[in-house]
């Protein structure tokens, strides 16, 4: 049987680059750049745990 563990972070914030607790704010535009580029790359996922 083969497993296959994928972790991903949440992308960066202004209060996370401030070491505050985030409030509802939106990712950094280069946090959404980023995931845009892997999500091509992400197989179809069987189970997720969150």
């Amino acid at each position: 049987m083969f497993a296959r563990l994928t972790m991903i972070a949440s992308g960066a914030t202004q209060a996370a680059r401030k070491g505050r607790f985030p409030t509802d704010e939106a990712p950094e535009p280069s946090a959404l750049d980023r995931a845009g580029a892997i999500a091509s790359s992400l197989r179809r996922a069987d189970r997720v745990w969150t």
